[in-house]
């Protein structure tokens, strides 16, 4: 049997071997750097960055966070196939700039996290975990209020090609651009977003050039800033969702499903699923429920999309409070979700059979937030 010749790689068609590359992980890519100056090069092309951060977005990885190890990656992929997790994507760098200030994340994008230091004096930096590079100081911020009580969210304006970070609290927004190094002053939410500082990133959400958040209509007798939703009683008319724009820099308001009913005292959160925004909520009878807006910014696209009964998880809480669910991934198949929960288990609900698998994590971490992450090669310089 003769066997044919492997073609030189100089006979291959370029765009072939774009696209096979554009399929790798960023720590192939990084090893394949050496391999000759037209891949170093290719790297670094802006078109092959695009193109690899569309890929990777297909195949997103489980992201930990917790005060002494930092960040943990695992790909979501993996977990269809195990109960039990080991997280490992530890970086020196980023953990000593964590060790030297206090730090916090305030929001990941396009493969970038946006590190902000806890202090009056405020210092943003961008950080790739894939690539393991972190930038120098690329702005800062000053809150004369003591406490600080700005609230922060990041994000990419596709317009201007630029990372965005918004400040904002009650009658004053501003919103700063990496590369201009400028704040300014843009027009005031009609209601000030709540914060929820758990298993999210401070429940703002992505998507569509937009920033989203949940909020509370104003009211004299509710302090949307307040942290004790557990002690509120609320109807689903307070409720409202707001999105900035970050091409515009101009804000909406969108109204909650038709036909919602009930909302109980424990907040609703807004993730984002098959690149549609979602809308989740338990009901007094413990459901958790999921409603999706197929097309963005349009109210009457709101489908149901998932409900089942969060006692079915093995470890049963007395309260939804203490057992909160933030969805996190849906596979293409459109039957499992991946979803997180308070500092404690990831699970895995199957739709068709109606049944929640508790994942393990085997580093036994304590981790305070919990998120999807899209590799990349974007850099944070």
């Amino acid at each position: 049997m003769s066997i044919s010749p492997v073609m030189p790689l100089s006979e291959i068609n370029d765009d072939l071997i774009t696209e096979v590359l554009a399929m790798l992980t960023v720590k192939s890519l990084m090893q394949l750097k050496c391999v000759c100056k037209s891949w170093y090069s290719l790297f670094s092309e802006p078109f092959f960055i695009k193109m690899h951060l569309k890929r990777s977005s297909r195949n997103p990885y489980l992201t930990l966070y917790s005060r002494y190890t930092l960040f943990n990656l695992f790909p979501m992929r993996h977990l269809l196939k195990t109960h039990r997790v080991t997280l490992d994507n530890h970086d020196p760098n980023c953990q000593l700039l964590m060790d030297k200030n206090s730090h916090r994340i305030i929001g990941s994008c396009n493969g970038l996290i946006c590190l902000i230091s806890s202090q009056v004096n405020f210092f943003f930096y961008l950080w790739n975990p894939a690539t393991r590079s972190l930038s120098q100081t690329l702005g800062s911020f000053t809150d004369p209020v003591s406490p600080p009580n700005f609230k922060f969210s990041f994000g990419y304006d596709n317009l201007t090609h630029r990372f965005k970070v918004v400040a904002f609290r009650p009658n004053e927004v501003r919103v700063f651009s990496f590369g201009d190094n400028v704040w300014r002053n843009i027009q005031c939410f009609p209601t000030d977003p709540y914060f929820y500082s758990s298993i999210c990133h401070k429940n703002c959400v992505y998507l569509s050039n937009s920033l989203v958040w949940v909020a509370l209509r104003p009211n004299d007798f509710v302090d949307s800033s307040c942290y004790h939703w557990k002690d509120l009683i609320l109807n689903v008319d307070q409720y409202v969702i707001v999105s900035l724009d970050l091409g515009t820099e101009t804000n909406t308001q969108w109204l909650l499903p038709r036909g919602l009913d009930e909302v109980s005292p424990v907040m609703p959160i807004v993730s984002v699923l098959m690149d549609c925004l979602c809308f989740s909520y338990y009901t007094k009878g413990n459901d958790f429920v999921i409603w999706q807006m197929r097309q963005f910014g349009i109210e009457e696209s709101w489908t149901k999309f998932l409900n089942f009964n969060h006692q079915n998880v093995h470890r049963v809480y007395s309260c939804a409070w203490h057992s909160q669910f933030y969805p996190l991934h849906v596979f293409e198949n459109g039957d499992t979700l991946i979803l997180a929960r308070n500092q404690e288990q990831v699970i895995r609900y199957n739709k068709r059979h109606n049944r929640v698998y508790e994942t393990r994590i085997t580093n036994n971490i304590y981790w305070y937030l919990a998120n999807q992450f899209v590799e990349s090669l974007v850099s944070p310089c």
